[in-house]
């Protein structure tokens, strides 16, 4: 499956060998061929699409139909957990979800012990990558395909 100029192949985060195609007007993603090349990635948090993907030399995060330019001034990002609560709470450039912490139903789980965010949590993964230019950079390049969004 070829996707359209509006269009994106993305895979899943959290689902080996899971890809979709995102449409990057509506923010709806639907199921193709695990041979097509990934151009990002995604996963669905609270009813929504997060997505992570490159087009065209810029990298891209989405939020259902939204979306922004990962390096642009304006985008702001936050992450954190209410320990007491069991939930983490995700704010994309205004945008704040709540839901339960990745670590809600570990038993095992000690606070004072570093946490693994960016590999239990797709929000976590994205602000990291927010934070950090070169990641930007080398996941643009990897990702960057003639079509797409």
């Amino acid at each position: 499956m070829n996707p359209t100029p509006m269009q994106v192949i993305i895979g899943d985060m959290f689902g080996v060998g899971r890809r979709v195609q995102l449409d990057c007007l509506t923010g709806a993603v639907t199921p193709v061929s695990v041979d097509s090349k990934a151009s990002g990635n995604f996963h669905i948090e609270a009813g929504h699409v997060y997505a992570l993907y490159a087009q065209g030399g810029v990298l891209y995060v989405q939020c259902d139909a939204l979306r922004w330019p990962v390096g642009a001034p304006e985008l702001t990002m936050g992450y954190g957990h209410d320990l007491e609560q069991q939930t983490t709470s995700f704010v994309l450039a205004g945008h704040r979800i709540v839901y339960p912490a990745w670590w809600a139903n570990d038993p095992a789980f000690e606070p004072l012990i570093p946490e693994r965010d960016e590999g239990e949590d797709y929000c976590a993964y994205l602000v990291s990558v927010w934070r950090q230019p070169g990641l930007q950079r080398s996941l643009c390049d990897a990702w960057s395909t003639p079509s797409g969004c």
